[in-house]
């Protein structure tokens, strides 16, 4: 069978008619993922301090100034649990400026495709990662703030879907943008044996809703709360099937 006779949509894009070499951009794109890869599976291209080490940079920064919803009640009590539990620091968006010492040194060239990319689009990019998903795993289903998470496939192929509300999509082109409407449920699946690598890209003029410290704190008693009510409605053969996974989340919830 031929993937690419399935009927799923290809997701609305917009070609980039611009002057670049979709292929050495893809490839210094690659280079630069493997080099950080075995740190953390998204990395990133701007930080917001010059001044920490690379292996600082190429990570996100403190804690995110939104706050994400899952809609998986059990999922959105680990994520918000261990992300914002003893969080000192918020970042917004507008905080990384800086590319990486890393790409300015060693990938120039990426540095001025995206520059191009700004001025074609008349878009201002804060938060750039390349994002990578491994072989045969999907991801939870979630929304975030703004209208859109921009993405340009580097690596891809027919297996790689995106589940947007109730639909299914692709985004197959190399040298367009594509515009994910990350206010809507969304998430990634990876059908295929081999990793899928994609540059996202945030604009960072979007608004934000910034969370505060406290703010997310108290969201943090709001998800445990929603958990605990959850855990309780589950039938015997869920809890004996996922035990240990349920005995972590409730040791968790005791921290």
């Amino acid at each position: 069978m031929d993937l690419n006779n399935l009927s799923f949509q290809e997701l609305p894009s917009r070609e980039l008619d611009i002057d670049v070499d979709w292929e050495e951009f893809r490839k210094q794109c690659v280079i630069y993922y493997n080099r950080w890869c075995n740190i953390s599976n998204d990395v990133y291209l701007k930080t917001t301090d010059l001044s920490l080490p690379i292996e600082k940079q190429i990570v996100r920064v403190g804690t995110d100034a939104f706050f994400s919803k899952q809609y998986d009640p059990f999922y959105n009590f680990e994520f918000a649990k261990g992300k914002y539990a003893n969080s000192t620091k918020i970042v917004s968006e507008q905080e990384y400026k800086f590319y990486t010492s890393d790409l300015q040194e060693n990938h120039p060239y990426v540095i001025e495709v995206i520059e191009k990319l700004e001025k074609f689009a008349n878009l201002s990019f804060s938060r750039i990662r390349l994002a990578g998903k491994k072989r045969e795993t999907a991801g939870s289903i979630h929304t975030d703030f703004g209208y859109a998470r921009h993405h340009i496939p580097i690596v891809t192929n027919p297996s790689v879907l995106f589940q947007i509300s109730d639909k299914l999509y692709r985004m197959s082109k190399y040298n367009h943008l594509y515009a994910l409407p990350c206010g809507q449920p969304h998430s990634i699946i990876n059908g295929s044996t081999r990793l899928r690598l994609h540059l996202l890209l945030i604009d960072g003029n979007q608004e934000q809703n910034v969370t505060t410290i406290e703010q997310a704190r108290s969201e943090i008693e709001n998800v445990t709360k929603v958990f605990e009510d959850a855990y309780s409605n589950l039938d015997i053969a869920e809890k004996l099937l996922n035990e240990p996974y349920y005995n972590n989340l409730l040791e968790l919830a005791k921290k």
